[in-house]
């Protein structure tokens, strides 16, 4: 590793940190994109689409200099230094390790990829070709969670105990007039339904607020017949910290519900995953509202100056492959039951 960071240090010298963007959707328009060329000491020089005038349309919006629809031409661009895939899941493990394979860093979308087996395989190459590989868990580097990490950290609800997760959205959004729902939904594409896509950010963060998850049983089921994936899923889990867990993700009604417990010794804290209304501190006889931390209007941009930091040589990022592919095995677990085990 650090032989790495050094090769990485020399590699950039005093000139920005040259981004690709694989696959540069919705997701790159405002959340990831701008964040890539308004992170100090950051550029985005080149970007994919599979359809050239919407590649062009991108790369004019945002002063992108070079536009490709053949993802290899900007893996090989020597203009780019590191590359950040922002494709569905299905394809996460082919373009990170085509882009490993050329010598440069890799940031991955959310999930890591639609199995563990897939993160793992990707860690090692990721060991083999000796580049870092990163996952866009972006709320590891939001001061709203950086703050509630280290509140528990510090014990101010006292030992963690048990923690509680709760998520719902109206099914509405994921059901289309003509039948056809969007990708996040199609297993093949998405390796789960919207749990893999929504309840992935909420697992991450139980991990690195808790400590891994060790053990997992669960529930999945169809309700609503919208689509094939599973849309509730109900389970108890445990953490390396002691924690026991209860989660439950409900797409199959109308209710829109966000809330995380953490219950401790001495209090609880309650935080919302999806927006940035304060956390509250619940202990004997007090109350506190955390303070307010807006989310950035490019709310990437914390994580890639962080993970910039650590290609000039600083210390590691906290969204790390390792981690995220923790998240992939929970994932998996979550739903072994409706989709069967799959390699």
């Amino acid at each position: 590793m650090n032989k790495q960071k050094k090769h990485s240090v020399d590699r950039f010298g005093d000139g920005p940190i040259r981004w690709g963007i694989i696959g540069a959707g919705d997701v790159c328009e405002v959340k990831s994109g701008p964040a890539l060329y308004k992170a100090p000491g950051s550029a985005l020089t080149a970007i994919t689409k599979r359809n050239a005038p919407a590649a062009e349309d991108f790369a004019g919006r945002h002063n992108v200099s070079r536009w490709y629809t053949d993802p290899d031409r900007l893996i090989a661009d020597p203009n780019v230094d590191a590359v950040y895939v922002a494709t569905p899941p299905h394809l996460h493990r082919t373009f990170a390790e085509a882009v490993m394979k050329a010598g440069k860093p890799v940031l991955v979308e959310k999930p890591m990829a639609t199995t563990a087996a897939d993160c793992d395989a990707m860690i090692e190459s990721s060991l083999v070709f000796g580049v870092s590989l990163w996952v866009a868990y972006y709320r590891r580097a939001l001061q709203k969670f950086v703050d509630i990490r280290r509140a528990v950290l510090a014990g101010e609800i006292g030992r963690p105990n048990s923690v509680v997760v709760e998520f719902s959205q109206d099914r509405a959004r994921y059901v289309s007039k003509d039948g056809n729902g969007p990708w996040r939904v199609d297993p093949a594409t998405a390796g789960a339904g919207i749990i893999a896509d929504m309840g992935s950010h909420m697992l991450d963060l139980v991990d690195w607020i808790l400590g891994p998850v060790t053990s997992v049983k669960a529930v999945a089921v169809n309700r609503a017949g919208d689509y094939v994936a599973e849309d509730v899923v109900a389970a108890t889990f445990t953490t390396a910290g002691g924690s026991v867990g209860s989660a439950l993700w409900d797409f199959s009604g109308r209710l829109e519900l966000d809330r995380t417990v953490i219950r401790g010794s001495e209090g609880t804290v309650e935080y919302s995953t999806f927006d940035d209304t304060p956390a509250k501190i619940t202990t004997t006889g007090a109350n506190r509202t955390m303070v307010h931390q807006p989310f950035p209007p490019h709310v990437h941009q914390p994580l890639i100056e962080l993970i910039n930091a650590e290609l000039r040589g600083g210390a590691p990022s906290p969204s790390t492959a390792v981690s995220a592919a923790r998240t992939n095995r929970v994932l998996d677990a979550l739903v072994a039951g409706y989709y069967g085990n799959r390699p």
